[in-house]
């Protein structure tokens, strides 16, 4: 009772600054589409076996930086390069594709419904980037520091929730 008074004398005696002062507005982060991220990370490619993947990885490291891009430009140019050759020719050396160990692991590889599933996977990292990157963090981290300080302020003459919210463990999360 006596905490109640002395909070209504503090009110009546600072009606300027609580005249003033904002009010509380919400803040939260953009959402997250789990749904979204989840389909298209439990999308896989029957074709392409773990094994297959695995022994074309292997080889594409062993190429260096953009190795990958390389051989991935060098599969769209297989037909061009088998002109005039009896089967398929390397674009790159010419030869015979007919023994390759790697030739039917590169084409599952490098299929159109994988590269599909990589651009899927692309787009989805940079809308996420989009949402949550830049000054989003930054904003937040404000937002939050913002309701604190209006908490200092309004529990002089109300009772005022305590919300201890760490936004750089948010911001890591």
């Amino acid at each position: 009772m006596i905490t109640e008074a002395e909070r209504s004398l503090a009110a009546a005696q600072a009606a300027a600054p609580i005249q003033q002062q904002a009010g509380f507005t919400e803040f939260e982060l953009p959402a997250l589409d789990l749904n979204g991220i989840q389909a298209t990370l439990a999308r896989d490619m029957p074709e392409l076996d773990a094994a297959a993947a695995a022994q074309v990885q292997t080889h594409l490291a062993k190429l260096g930086p953009r190795g990958e891009n390389w051989v991935g430009d060098g599969m769209s140019r297989i037909a061009g390069a088998s002109a005039g050759h009896d089967g398929e020719a390397c674009p790159f050396c010419a030869q015979s594709l007919e023994k390759s160990p790697v030739i039917a692991h590169y084409r599952a590889y490098f299929a159109t419904a994988y590269q599909t599933l990589k651009s899927d996977i692309a787009r989805r990292l940079q809308d996420i980037e989009r949402a949550h990157g830049g000054d989003i963090p930054a904003a937040f981290e404000r937002a939050v520091r913002v309701a604190m300080q209006g908490r200092e302020f309004w529990q002089r003459f109300m009772e005022v929730p305590n919300a201890d919210i760490d936004t750089a463990a948010v911001a890591r999360t």
